[in-house]
């Protein structure tokens, strides 16, 4: 299965989203597929990318997942249905220029 992160910068450039992009990379210890870069409407960039989770066994997901979310923020909202998917949140961050955090998972995926 695949976790989608998005990361929410509060930076004026491309190559200033990057560099906390890869700040948060080396934190989580993960291989991304791939990522992007674009301008969000509210301002600064959102950073997207995917990895892999280290196990198919959606009991175990969750736990691992938020175990990886706190190398990168506290306080995670979470939402969705927990048997199917997880969806969560953060405003506080890790990280500096980093404002918030959004990673999903879905089992059907």
């Amino acid at each position: 299965m695949n976790t989608h992160w998005k990361l929410f910068t509060n930076c004026k450039s491309k190559k200033s989203s990057e560099k906390i992009l890869n700040r948060a990379l080396r934190s989580l210890n993960i291989n991304v597929h791939a990522y992007s870069i674009e301008p969000y409407q509210k301002g600064g960039f959102v950073c997207s990318f995917r990895s892999e989770t280290e196990t198919e066994d959606w009991r175990q997901i969750p736990y691992y997942s938020l175990q990886q979310g706190q190398k990168l923020g506290r306080n995670w909202i979470i939402s969705g249905d927990i048997s199917s998917e997880l969806v969560a949140w953060t405003n506080e961050s890790a990280i500096s220029g980093l404002e918030s955090i959004e990673m999903q998972i879905l089992s059907n995926e």
